[in-house]
């Protein structure tokens, strides 16, 4: 019995670095140049209206370059009452591939692997439903090439909540005018 138990585990033990071999991932599709640019300031104040409702800023991050990072600032705001959040994140980037690698980087956390992306004025943005939390959200991506950076805006609510005052107001609204109105919404 210990012989067969000596030889599972020297079999398991060789097989490790061949397992990982197998596993490891051909190339890194995150991969983003790191910019030399710097993000420019960029004001962000406590409340804000969004189609009159207000919100608060509830956590703002900013990030500084690395060797392994671009320089990074994020800015959450959220409606309490009725569970709504506008998430901003403003990313030094060195080109529209890499805008749209962080952009897409977005869209997998929230679990959407193949984005239908779609065109508004100079906006790319990605509308769906977030079954999770039983949610809508809509994210826009903004490319300034003369600044180096990208934005990333996105507008989440939880459409179960059909008696809130923001589903009310939000909800019959057209996806360009509520792109508009995030377009608008703490500009850099």
């Amino acid at each position: 019995m210990k012989r067969f138990l000596i030889i599972i585990t020297a079999c398991f033990i060789l097989n490790i670095p061949f397992n990982q071999v197998l596993s490891a991932p051909q190339s890194d599709k995150t991969f983003i140049l790191r910019s030399d640019k710097a993000l420019p300031s960029i004001q962000v104040s406590d409340q804000k209206n969004f189609f009159n409702v207000n919100f608060k800023k509830v956590k703002t991050d900013k990030t500084e370059k690395t060797q392994q990072s671009n320089e990074r600032q994020i800015v959450l705001y959220s409606n309490d009452v009725d569970n709504a959040r506008i998430f901003i994140m403003y990313e030094a980037v060195t080109n529209e591939q890499d805008a749209m690698t962080v952009f897409l980087t977005q869209l997998k956390l929230r679990s959407n692997e193949n984005p239908e992306i779609k065109s508004y004025k100079n906006v790319k943005y990605v509308e769906g439903i977030d079954s999770k939390v039983n949610g809508r959200y809509i994210y826009t991506q903004q490319f300034d090439q003369a600044k180096g950076f990208v934005v990333i805006k996105a507008l989440m609510y939880s459409i179960d909540a059909k008696n809130s005052d923001f589903y009310q107001t939000i909800n019959p609204i057209q996806t360009t005018k509520l792109i508009d109105e995030l377009i608008k919404f703490s500009k850099p």
